[in-house]
C-alpha cells in the first residue's frame, strides 16, 4: 500500500508541475545559454529560440542574467539585429526578471520600412516611427540607445550606431525633446522579446550622452 501511494504521489505532483508550467509559461523551466560573453537565460517555452555564442534567433523571450546595477540608474545599449518581414524586436530595460515593469522599445518590420514604439511595459505605448525613417528593415539594423533612468521620468535617447558621435543634436530620437519618454522602468534586468528576429549584438555600457549641470 505504500508504494501504491508513493507512485500515485509522483505522478500527480509530476501531473501537477507540467498543469502549472502550462497555465503560467513563466514558470517553466529555463533554458540557459551564452550569447556575446553573457549568461543568458529563456523565459517560458524557450523551443522557438536559437542561443549561440554571436547571435540569438527565432521565437521567444530571454533575459540577460547580470543585472545593470553596476551602472547605476543610468546606461547605453549598443543593438544589432534583423527582421524577418513581419518580424518584431521587443527590447525591455530596467526590467524585473520576468520583464515585467520594463521600459520597452518595440521595432517591427513590414517590407522595407520599419516601425517603432516606446511604452512602459506594453502600456500607453507612443509612435516613434517617424524617428528611424532613415532605415532599411531588410538590412541588419545598428542602433546605441541611451536610457537615463535616474530620472523621472526617465530620458532617452536612439542614434544610428555608425554615427560615431552621440550627441542630442545627432540623435534620432529625443524624449527629452518631445516629451515621449512613457516613465521609469521599475527592475535592474533587461532582456528581449524576439519574434521571427535575430539579435547579434546587446552590449551595456555607460551612457553615451551626458547632461551639463
Amino acid at each position: 500500500m505504500k508504494t501504491i501511494f508513493l507512485s500515485g504521489f509522483l505522478s500527480l505532483s509530476v501531473a501537477t508541475i507540467g498543469l502549472s508550467s502550462f497555465l503560467n509559461p513563466q514558470t517553466a523551466l529555463a533554458a540557459e545559454g551564452t550569447f556575446s560573453g553573457q549568461k543568458v537565460s529563456t523565459l517560458g517555452n524557450d523551443a522557438g529560440l536559437q542561443i549561440q555564442p554571436n547571435r540569438i534567433a527565432g521565437t521567444g523571450s530571454f533575459i540577460f542574467q547580470t543585472s545593470l546595477a553596476g551602472f547605476g540608474g543610468d546606461s547605453s545599449h549598443a543593438l544589432s539585429f534583423s527582421l524577418k518581414d513581419g518580424g518584431s524586436l521587443i527590447f525591455s530595460a530596467y526590467t524585473a526578471e520576468d520583464l515585467s515593469g520594463a521600459l520597452q522599445f518595440e521595432f517591427t518590420r513590414a517590407g522595407t520600412a520599419l516601425t517603432a514604439q516606446v511604452s512602459k511595459a506594453g502600456e500607453s505605448a507612443r509612435d516613434i516611427s517617424g524617428s528611424f525613417s532613415e532605415f532599411d528593415a531588410s538590412q541588419v539594423i545598428d542602433l546605441q540607445i541611451d536610457i537615463h533612468n535616474s530620472e523621472n521620468p526617465a530620458h532617452l535617447l536612439v542614434w544610428n550606431a555608425l554615427v560615431g558621435k552621440f550627441t542630442e543634436d545627432t540623435a534620432l530620437f529625443n524624449s527629452g525633446e518631445n516629451g515621449s519618454s512613457p516613465g521609469k522602468g521599475s527592475g535592474l534586468f533587461r532582456g528581449f522579446t524576439l519574434n521571427n528576429a535575430t539579435i547579434f549584438k546587446a552590449t551595456p555600457t555607460k551612457p553615451k550622452f551626458h547632461h551639463e549641470h
